[in-house]
């Protein structure tokens, strides 16, 4: 009996006959499926236990500052500052968010969706930003994270989850800590099948075969396009950091 897992589904190659055989070979399945199942949903390794917000139900989270000149933190910080069209100065702080409830919510997304497409769950998963304006970030995370259902007025497409692909857009919406300072949300985010599609503000869900929809939001008014990509169910987004940056003066108009 040969065990494989590929996008989420066990695969069994039965070498034999019998059904002693067969029946065996579906007990190992089963007992393989559950223990690579267990592992896809695990905490990332760089978790660490260090604040006691953890409730039993698991609805707490910790902010854990990430070390400066780490390898995690240029695998946040470089993209940030190169999409940002010299907008960010400097980054002051880059933090962890280590939420236990909603990272599980957001896997098991992941492996339905990947099941669904049969892709691996690493293909479908982008790195996004988000603003959010005068909110605190840290509020999205007491709740489902970046989640449409609680969004006030219709976007250019639809009422839904938007994260942009470069920070040049999300410092548009930043949510502003003091005099030049700013935060974004960095996002994971199980974008699947992508639908490209115009605006359309009473999309109300990606057509049938999509999971995701990318557009351009930029104004009008605007010289240049933006893109991102919107997601219109919960959990279909996980809040990896929340990066606190110096900017460039705002302009006055």
């Amino acid at each position: 009996v040969e065990l494989s897992l590929a996008n989420g589904e066990t695969r069994v190659c039965i070498t034999g006959v019998g059904k002693d055989i067969v029946d065996q070979a579906r007990d190992i399945a089963d007992e393989f499926m559950e223990q690579e199942m267990d592992k896809l949903l695990k905490e990332p390794v760089t978790w660490k236990r260090v604040g006691k917000k953890d409730t039993d139900d698991g609805t707490g989270f910790d902010l854990v500052p990430v070390t400066l000149g780490s390898e995690e933190w240029s695998s946040v910080a470089d993209h940030f500052i190169e999409t940002s069209s010299g907008k960010v100065d400097e980054i002051e702080v880059i933090e962890r968010v280590q939420h236990p409830k909603l990272w599980k919510e957001f896997r098991e997304k992941c492996l339905k969706i990947a099941r669904e497409r049969r892709q691996p769950v690493e293909a479908i998963v982008k790195r996004l930003y988000h603003g959010t304006r005068s909110s605190d970030p840290r509020i999205l995370l007491n709740g489902t994270g970046v989640d449409c259902r609680y969004g006030g007025e219709k976007g250019y497409f639809g009422r839904a989850a938007y994260f942009a692909e470069t920070t040049r857009y999300s410092h548009i919406y930043r949510y502003p800590e003091d005099n030049n300072k700013g935060c974004i949300l960095v996002a994971d985010v199980c974008v699947g099948n992508v639908e490209e599609r115009e605006r359309d503000e009473n999309i109300v869900h990606p057509s049938e075969g999509y999971d995701s929809i990318r557009g351009d939001v930029k104004k009008d008014s605007w010289p240049m396009s933006f893109f991102a990509y919107m997601v219109y169910e919960a959990y279909q987004s996980y809040p990896a950091y929340l990066v606190h940056y110096r900017h460039q003066p705002s302009q006055k108009k």
